[in-house]
C-alpha cells in the first residue's frame, strides 16, 4: 500500500494547504489595534455620540492636530457633541461651550 503512494498527490496536497494559510491568518485578531477608528472622513464631519453623559477617554495628537476621544468617538476642535462645542483641546482636558457656559472634561474623570 505504501508503494502505491504518488509524490504528485503529496505536492498537490501541500499546495492546497499552503494556499489556504493566508485565509486563516486573516481571522486572527491583532491585540495592538486601537478599538476606535482614527481615520477622519474627508468632509471633516464627525458622528455624534448618543450618550448624554460625556466622558473624555483620551487625547490624540495626529499630524500636529490634537483630537479628543469622547465616549468612544474621535473629535477635533470645533466639533459639536451633544450640543457642546469643543473650544479647547489640552494635554489632559478639553473645554466645552454651550449657551455661554463652559464645561471642562478631564481624561477619565469620574
Amino acid at each position: 500500500m505504501l508503494l502505491d503512494f504518488k509524490p504528485s498527490s503529496l505536492i498537490v496536497g501541500l499546495c492546497f494547504i499552503l494556499a489556504s494559510m493566508p485565509i486563516l491568518a486573516d481571522k486572527i485578531h491583532d491585540p495592538t489595534l486601537p478599538k476606535i477608528n482614527l481615520n477622519l472622513p474627508d468632509n471633516g464631519a464627525m458622528p455624534a455620540t448618543s450618550n448624554e453623559n460625556l466622558s473624555l477617554q483620551g487625547i490624540v495628537n495626529k499630524k500636529g492636530t490634537k483630537m479628543a476621544i469622547m465616549s468612544g468617538q474621535l473629535h477635533q476642535l470645533g466639533d459639536v457633541v451633544n450640543g457642546f462645542k469643543i473650544s479647547q483641546i489640552n494635554n489632559n482636558n478639553i473645554v466645552l461651550l454651550k449657551s455661554g457656559s463652559q464645561k471642562r472634561l478631564y481624561v477619565y474623570e469620574k
